[in-house]
């Protein structure tokens, strides 16, 4: 029962399984996997068929096995969802791992030479061209700038702006996602 009340199952103690929802026999699964109290868990897709609140629930429930000291192997094709429990994390693709690491090393490594700058201004773009380091920029909306460089060139940018006589109301470094890793290191396609 204290396992069915983990993963929000405990109403549903005397329902026949052949009743249950996919999220609810997703739910049953992972209660199941925990029944030895095991150090390493293994987990496959385990938030398919969840609704939001489930997703969230085991999020949860996934963090707090971590904080007792076991060990979680999370594969799954949702990345983001890998992005929020995870401290270390493996690409792989056709079986080859292809980079692994913490999401900061790998993040790094795949940022290195490689920014993408956001800039807002409060009077409507009007710019022919950008003297900044740029690889490429383009004018997205009226206010909104995107810079993409080989090295991080917003004070520079700031100054041209400023410069030109434009107020900027907001610019931020975009850090890439694991999406965006993953995107460019198995499909050759532009992260950030």
């Amino acid at each position: 029962m204290e396992l069915l009340e983990l993963v929000g199952l405990k109403e549903a103690a005397r329902k026949k399984v052949g009743e249950f929802s996919t999220g609810m026999k997703q739910r049953l699964l992972f209660a199941q996997a925990l029944i030895n109290d095991p150090e390493v868990l293994f987990l496959d897709e385990p938030t398919n068929g969840l609704d939001p609140k489930g997703v969230v629930e085991l999020r949860d429930v996934i963090r707090d096995l971590k904080k007792e000291g076991k060990t979680v192997f999370f594969s799954s094709h949702i990345l983001p969802e890998v992005e929020a429990v995870s401290d270390e994390i493996g690409i792989i693709s056709q079986g080859k791992l292809l980079i692994s690491g913490s999401q900061a090393e790998i993040k790094k490594k795949f940022i290195e030479g490689r920014y993408l700058i956001t800039v807002e201004t409060k009077e409507p773009l009007k710019i022919t061209s950008i003297n900044a380091d740029a690889i490429e920029w383009r004018i997205e909306g009226p206010n909104r700038l995107i810079v993409y460089s080989e090295s991080d060139v917003r004070e520079e940018l700031l100054k041209e702006l400023e410069n030109s006589g434009y107020t900027v109301i907001d610019v931020h470094l975009q850090e890439p996602t694991l999406e965006d890793v993953f995107m460019e290191l198995v499909y050759g396609g532009r992260g950030i």
